[in-house]
């Protein structure tokens, strides 16, 4: 087994196409291209060789261990919270050697009650006007936070993304990490993913002079004074990357969800 990146939620979504097979071989690369970056990486047995690409997160390279080797599966999870699964079998002569998951259709597994009691709650903030609390804009695009707001334990991060460029914006990703304040170089000590437990819009882009509303669930969490929540907007195939950092002071002043 081969674990990337410990994932900190049960919730997930499943991929309707749960069933794709691929085939791979022993002297070639097969590439798997996601819409997210990966965060976890479970081979069915170790006939099958993954490795992550450095320094691009969302591409899964594999290849074959030993020749005809009898069929296994594969399973990634990306940061959308996403699982995605495939079976793998063995080809001297594999008909396709990169496949992009890009346009993945989604099924949402979540508990269909719990799914309408946070689709509630989310439109009780979003039947309020945004009030813009803290923001990172260049290159033409806004990235607001516009409130935080606390119920049963859970905090609730309502976020706008503006864009004001006639070029559109596509998401890669929207990831939440506890960082140390001081820019020193990153290791697993000053650095923690936050996986969302709900996220109330499937994000993809934003067209020009278009904007975007969405509301994350995070469960409740504190952090210390040498630390900041920083929520990381990321566009795909593009540089316009944006930042919000979030002190404590800020999260401990959530507010109650409005009625």
């Amino acid at each position: 087994m081969i674990v990337i990146l410990a994932v900190c939620s049960s919730h997930y979504t499943f991929s309707q196409d749960a069933k794709q097979r691929i085939d791979i071989t022993f002297s070639k690369t097969t590439s798997i291209v996601f819409q997210y970056p990966i965060v976890n990486v479970d081979r069915g047995s170790d006939d099958v060789i993954a490795q992550k690409v450095r320094e691009v997160e969302n591409t899964l390279q594999i290849k074959a261990a030993r020749r005809n080797f009898p069929e296994t599966n594969l399973t990634v999870i990306t940061s959308d919270g996403k699982l995605h699964h495939f079976y793998v079998n063995y080809s001297d002569r594999p008909g396709k050697q990169t496949f992009s998951l890009d346009s993945t259709s989604i099924v949402d597994f979540t508990s269909g009650v719990n799914r309408m009691l946070y689709e509630r709650k989310v439109d009780r903030i979003m039947s309020n006007s945004p009030r813009v609390s803290k923001r990172d804009a260049k290159f033409g695009m806004k990235f607001s936070l516009n409130g935080i707001f606390i119920d049963e334990g859970e905090i609730f991060y309502d976020i706008s993304i503006r864009n004001k460029t006639n070029i559109r914006y596509d998401i890669q990703s929207v990831r939440f990490f506890i960082r140390d304040q001081k820019k020193v170089k990153r290791t697993a000590a000053q650095e923690v993913e936050i996986t969302p437990s709900y996220v109330s819009t499937n994000l993809n882009h934003v067209n020009g002079h278009g904007s975007l509303r969405v509301v994350y669930v995070l469960n409740k969490f504190t952090i210390p004074d040498a630390k900041n929540l920083n929520i990381e907007l990321f566009e795909k195939n593009g540089g316009r990357n944006l930042n919000l950092r979030i002190d404590n002071q800020r999260i401990v002043k959530a507010k109650r969800l409005p009625k």
